[in-house]
């Protein structure tokens, strides 16, 4: 692609015109026709192209843009002059890059959800005014290294990243009030003393409620929250436990709709993705938590956390049965979980005996 910056309307007129167009892994690519923003109409992928240092301006409003997505250009400096003209973009990705700032006019992108500015080692700030992206439900801005503060949040934020920030100092005041359906805090070495207790509570709170069918949490610490029901006693292995648990006396059948499951582990590996699996040995249960990574080669202790409301009828097939609902039966009932570490990817199965858990805990959610 050429980088024309004429305005001939008649070249304007012919231009392709594509639904999407990524431009990926291509080290030669110097720059882009300020045109490009002109020729999609949804999706515009960018990555992996280290010589671009800049973007064309976008001089003016543009219909129909609703992804623009630009990861491992680790010389761009910024965004693209009048981005604020993207009037219709849900969906912003700048990760890896040189950006040392937010434009003040991302927070006129009205119909932005998602925000995603991961890995940007000069960023140092977030604009003080990005709790106006009302439709915001999506942040993250893991791996920052340089970002000490984070600004008030978006009123409709469901999903915070902040993992390894490691000058992150303090946090903003609505954290621990907002509906919150994933939460990452883990490598997060200035907060102190990790994540506040509040933010924990409400967090479980609403994880507990009936507002998302799961929920996630990762944060720093060494402890078990207290309202787990059944919580192991610490040891350090590199294999979850089986767990014998004895379930509370109760005189009428009760329906268990899910399972929130809680782990305190550190690791030595610089990345694995897992899951954990558990099995009920006394019901037709099977659950699997969200993938997840470890990363860092931290030897620190962080927390897990998982809400789930969806085992209703579950199988160990993983299939939903409704002529098997899962009940607490009887008083004193003991039903063995036996959980264990699943690699997402076969070349991670060595790694995850690198991974040590020190203590799991669960609760049966109704």
């Amino acid at each position: 692609m050429d980088c024309y910056d004429g305005d001939d309307h008649h070249q304007l007129a012919s231009l392709p015109r594509f639904v999407g167009l990524a431009l990926v892994g291509n080290p030669q690519l110097k720059c882009l026709s300020s045109n490009v923003w002109n020729m999609v109409s949804q999706t515009l992928i960018l990555g992996d192209c280290p010589s671009i240092e800049s973007l064309p301006e976008i001089s003016q409003p543009v219909t129909g843009l609703t992804m623009l997505s630009i990861k491992g250009c680790r010389n761009l400096k910024s965004f693209p002059t009048g981005i604020n003209n993207l009037k219709y973009l849900q969906i912003l990705v700048f990760v890896g890059t040189d950006i040392e700032s937010l434009p003040s006019a991302i927070v006129e992108l009205d119909q932005l959800s998602h925000l995603e500015l991961g890995s940007n080692k000069s960023l140092e700030f977030v604009p003080s005014d990005i709790h106006k992206l009302i439709k915001l439900s999506y942040l993250s801005l893991a791996d920052c290294s340089r970002i000490k503060y984070l600004p008030e949040l978006p009123p409709n934020l469901l999903t915070l990243v902040v993992s390894d920030c490691t000058l992150l100092q303090a946090l903003p005041s609505i954290i621990g009030k907002l509906r919150w359906k994933e939460l990452y805090f883990e490598h997060c070495p200035q907060l102190d003393p990790y994540l506040p207790q509040e933010v924990v509570l409400n967090f479980h709170n609403h994880a507990t409620s009936n507002l998302h069918p799961q929920c996630v949490l990762q944060h720093s610490g060494s402890e078990i929250p207290r309202w787990f029901a059944y919580r192991s006693p610490n040891y350090a292995s590199d294999s979850c436990p089986m767990l014998q648990l004895t379930l509370s006396n109760c005189t009428t059948k009760r329906l268990i709709k899910g399972i929130a499951f809680g782990m305190v582990c550190s690791s030595n590996v610089g990345f694995v993705d897992i899951s954990i699996a558990c099995v009920c040995t006394t019901t037709p249960v099977y659950w699997r938590s969200p993938n997840f990574g470890f990363g860092g080669a931290s030897q620190s202790d962080n927390v897990y956390m998982w809400y789930d409301k969806n085992l209703l009828g579950t199988t160990l097939e993983g299939i939903q049965d409704e002529a098997k609902p899962w009940y607490e039966r009887d008083a004193g009932l003991t039903v063995t979980f036996i959980f264990s570490l699943q690699p997402v990817k076969e070349e991670y199965a060595k790694n995850v005996k690198r991974i040590k858990i020190k203590s799991v805990g669960v609760s049966l959610l109704d």
